[in-house]
């Protein structure tokens, strides 16, 4: 029976220290290397850029965005993107 109550324990502690660690996000408004604008829950590593932040919720996050933003919010914004190709296949040319 105390092995039981121990992992027990041990199993409610690891389902509260992961509940507070997923209630304590913090947002971020970023820009991507192709220029898409979007909204993280983590801090972006690589070549992303971080346009605002950190916000307490997203909601946050989305009041802060300008309206150029918003508008640009999931598509490419001013940064050198990838353009709008028609993806491998779907051109016209060899890949076809």
């Amino acid at each position: 029976m105390g092995n039981f109550r121990c992992i027990f324990l041990m199993a409610a502690a690891a389902v509260f220290l992961w509940s507070t660690q997923a209630l304590s996000a913090e947002y971020y408004v970023i820009e991507t290397k192709s220029g898409i604008i979007l909204i993280t829950d983590h801090q972006p590593q690589g070549e992303a850029v971080v346009l605002k932040g950190p916000f307490e919720n997203r909601e946050a996050a989305e009041a802060a965005l300008s309206e150029e933003e918003k508008k640009n919010l999931g598509t490419s914004g001013k940064g050198k993107g990838q353009g709008k190709g028609r993806g491998r296949g779907q051109g016209q040319g060899k890949n076809r």
